[in-house]
């Protein structure tokens, strides 16, 4: 209404320049200049409608695991700076043997959604990249997640590099996520595969909506015929994984302080480089439950025949006051590719919570792989940020 009135009085004042007091040639350019307010006028009018249209229809959907639609264009930006000073005492892998600065996946990201012309759906989309926060700059950008997709009261459907439902199992559950007592640390030996890290490349997911808790997803990663490159960009083992294609399914409930989720997962590479690996079907379920201070969570997979073995992680979190008090178990069996080693994993440590998303942290992790034992200590900082935009 207010836009309507603006260019009734444009128009207005068009009419009165359009006197003798003025040169044709002033005339002429604010004419121009008044028809191209006016386009613009009814642009934001038209998309204003748009946005009032698409939130009208989505109203009462809020039953659904995707969100009702927002008036307009979101954007926003956000990070972290995860930053820890770990000691190691025997070399993990990786040539991290005695104390250095560590950034644990420092990140940057937009993500966004908008309203679209189609009924009752929103474009949303996400792109992300890691970066040293502490190394030298060499070798330290990392593209992570990035997709665009549409989603509605019909579910939600994206593609591009992917953490699929699998991964987010795990990520729901751990309380280390990107910091040295994870269960997916050092290529999946303290708790759970490397399939839960990083992402699954050329990738396609949808997510049902949700149906009394529970909802449900199906995503595909494929490869041109005789394309050699990574299924999954995760390094590590499945860095041996080159074309084809891997698959999996999934659900999930969600309800009174309880979560549980079960997932399957295939995998058929055109070429497998490791003969310690192959092609095959593997599987996980888990499980969190949360009642006052106290949460337990525990997540068993079993990707034997494929070559990562059968491996268990379970946590337990006391919280007082913005302090959680952290307790878990990780445990590696059977797996072809580390040698069918027995690999055991214990952290104690804690959380202080300085603001509702960054955190203090300390932790103790030991890891006995057979006659071998590695130790480590971890003191931090997780630096999350983010604001938006429009």
């Amino acid at each position: 209404m207010k836009r309507t009135l603006l260019a009734t009085s444009i128009a207005a004042t068009l009419a009165v320049s359009s006197t003798p007091a003025f040169a044709d040639s002033e005339v002429e350019e604010l004419r121009n200049t008044v028809e191209r307010l006016m386009e613009r006028i009814e642009t934001l009018e038209a998309r204003e409608e748009r946005g009032e249209r698409v939130a009208s229809r989505t109203a009462g959907e809020g039953s659904g695991t995707v969100e009702p639609m927002n008036e307009g264009e979101k954007l926003s930006i956000y990070g972290g700076v995860h930053l820890s000073v770990d000691h190691n005492s025997g070399d993990f892998g990786d040539g991290s043997k005695g104390t250095g600065l560590k950034s644990n996946a420092s990140r940057l990201g937009f993500k966004g959604a908008m309203p679209t012309l189609l009924d009752g759906t929103d474009l949303f989309y996400k792109a992300e990249v890691r970066y040293g926060a502490a190394d030298e700059v060499d070798n330290e950008i990392e593209w992570r997640e990035a997709y665009a997709g549409m989603r509605g009261g019909w579910g939600s459907l994206r593609a591009g590099r992917l953490g699929v439902h699998y991964k987010s199992t795990y990520t729901k559950i751990d309380p280390w996520t990107d910091n040295a007592p994870q269960a997916r640390q050092s290529k999946g030996k303290q708790g759970v595969s490397a399939f839960h890290s990083s992402y699954f490349n050329n990738a396609m997911e949808y997510v049902t909506p949700r149906f009394n808790g529970v909802h449900g997803a199906v995503w595909y990663s494929t490869q041109f015929d005789g394309e050699d490159a990574d299924i999954h960009n995760a390094g590590g083992p499945l860095a041996n994984f080159r074309g084809g294609d891997a698959m999996g399914a999934g659900l999930r409930y969600g309800g009174k302080g309880l979560r549980i989720s079960a997932d399957v997962i295939d995998i058929d590479a055109d070429d497998v480089l490791d003969d310690r690996l192959a092609n095959d079907t593997g599987w996980q379920v888990s499980a969190r439950y949360r009642t006052g201070p106290f949460t337990v969570a525990g997540l068993y997979e079993d990707v034997e025949d494929i070559g990562l073995g059968k491996n268990l992680f379970i946590n337990g979190i006391y919280r007082i006051g913005p302090t959680r008090l952290i307790a878990s178990y990780g445990r590696n069996r059977d797996a072809e590719y580390w040698n069918d080693r027995d690999i055991d994993t214990w952290s104690l440590g804690a959380k202080y919570d300085l603001t509702d998303k960054s955190e203090l942290f300390a932790a103790y992790v030991t890891r006995d792989e057979g006659d071998d034992r590695y130790n480590t200590i971890t003191v931090g900082v997780n630096a999350k940020f983010g604001a938006s935009i429009w």
